[in-house]
């Protein structure tokens, strides 16, 4: 795997310096997760490094970039209605560019829809093409014509890309690219490619940079963080890495994203217990995910052990559905009954709360949590959406925002299970088949903007 280091492209800044009489304006609109968001930073960052200053709105823009997400279908709707009304603003300024990136663009039958039916967007390109935007750029003021790349897969990992940070507190770190997983409901491997892990010195260099200016929240980033390090010629590990990391000296938080079950080993798991004793962190929330839906173990032997032993007993509760909740409790679980007594069985075991979830199963989306002896039913319904793929991680999330909003555990689970059926009910394009749940549900609800006194 080869490391492309970028540097300045000092031509194409000088064909911008040429072809416009004062500092060119750029819009930068990211759609989806963070790494597209970290994606539209670099763009940024690429832009201003040869002449664009930042737009606020993208009526001030003389470059527009929409920067787009094609996990779910309702994201590549809304990203086609927003190009769409950039029309009005190309035909009132004809020298206007705009400009389409990100995953949705690397899918062939997209670029060809750009191409055929907005005949207005003067730019196409992927995932991969950030480094090379300033010639692309350059290619079509030179040549007055469209260009429109179609979706290529690149190996190298590019690094000392130039970037315009959207926070002063809050900085996305990748630490690989790509996925190897190809989950029946995900594009990601087809849009992203295989994975690839940056080396740890180039992380090492980039996070100290951002705990030098400041910054408090550090996310690493990459599809599935548990098995960074495949491939990389060095000898490491994503526990490794994150001991190197919170080895130096400031006052920040690590957090990352997104972990796959499969790839956790002891190790990760010691390390992550060690390090949230030494934060002293509080109203921890486990959902112990070992078993698949399809009922395929998704933990192995070793790191089941370290996560009995060393991650549940930190936490504040537990929330296990059916199949987890037999492991745990060593009991079969046939009936409402029998969650009692599972539940039971764990709270005393780990000296926890345990929130088991019977959604799926044993009950009509009916959740049980026992805490102090005794057992309080939180009753739901079944909602009529197949896109339900992660409601069980989502409601244990939720749980988790709750508690550090200062709600009580009662409340936390109250409003989470709100939260979930209000997202179902209201039958959101969750993608295509069975996929993630989209937490964009209702933002400015009390769901996620009341707080506890």
């Amino acid at each position: 795997m080869e490391t492309i280091r970028f540097t300045k492209n000092e031509a194409a800044a000088r064909t911008i310096a040429a072809y416009y009489d004062t500092p060119p304006m750029l819009y930068v609109h990211s759609f989806g997760c963070q790494q597209n968001v970290n994606d539209g930073e670099k763009i940024k960052g690429v832009l201003t490094d040869i002449g664009f200053g930042l737009a606020a709105r993208p009526e001030d823009a003389d470059l527009i970039v929409f920067n787009t997400c094609a996990v779910r279908e309702h994201a590549e709707q809304r990203v086609f209605g927003n190009v769409g009304a950039l029309k009005g603003l190309k035909e009132a300024n004809p020298k206007l560019l705009i400009a389409v990136s990100g995953c949705m663009a690397q899918q062939k039958e997209i670029v060809e829809k750009f191409k055929k039916h907005y005949p207005f967007v003067d730019i196409v390109f992927g995932v991969n093409g950030i480094d090379t935007l300033p010639d692309i750029l350059c290619e079509k003021l030179a040549t007055r014509k469209r260009v429109l790349r179609m979706p290529a897969e690149r190996g190298e990992i590019i690094e000392d890309m130039p970037i315009r940070r959207d926070s002063t507190f809050r900085a996305w770190l990748p630490i690989m690219y790509g996925c190897d997983n190809f989950c029946s409901y995900c594009i990601v491997p087809y849009v992203r490619g295989r994975e690839r892990s940056r080396a740890s010195a180039d992380i090492l260099r980039e996070f100290r940079q951002l705990v030098a200016e400041g910054y408090k929240d550090i996310t690493l980033l990459g599809q599935n963080v548990n098995s960074y390090g495949k491939g990389l010629p060095e000898d490491i590990t994503f526990a490794a890495l994150l001991r190197m990391l919170d080895a130096v000296p400031g006052d920040y938080r690590i957090r990352f994203m997104t972990s796959h079950p499969k790839d956790a080993t002891r190790e990760l798991i010691d390390t992550i217990a060690e390090k949230l004793h030494a934060y002293e962190a509080k109203h921890i929330v486990v959902d112990p995910v070992m078993v698949a839906t399809s009922g395929s173990k998704l933990l192995r032997d070793d790191a089941v052990q370290a996560l009995t032993a060393k991650l549940l007993p930190m936490a504040e509760v537990l929330t296990p559905n059916i199949p987890e909740a037999e492991i745990l409790s060593g009991m079969t679980i046939s009936d409402a009954a029998g969650m009692e007594a599972a539940a039971k069985a764990i709270s005393e075991k780990y000296g926890c709360a345990v929130l088991c979830k019977g959604g799926h199963q044993i009950n009509d989306a009916d959740d049980l949590l026992w805490r102090c002896g005794s057992g309080k039913w939180f009753h739901g319904k079944r909602i009529n959406n197949p896109n339900t793929h992660g409601t069980g991680c989502t409601l244990s999330s939720a749980i988790a925002s709750n508690l550090a909003k200062g709600f009580d555990l009662d409340t936390a689970v109250e409003r989470a299970k709100a939260y979930i059926s209000g997202a179902l009910g209201a039958m959101l394009d969750l993608g295509r088949g069975s996929g993630p749940m989209n937490h964009m549900f209702d933002l400015k609800s009390i769901y996620c903007t009341e707080k506890a006194d």
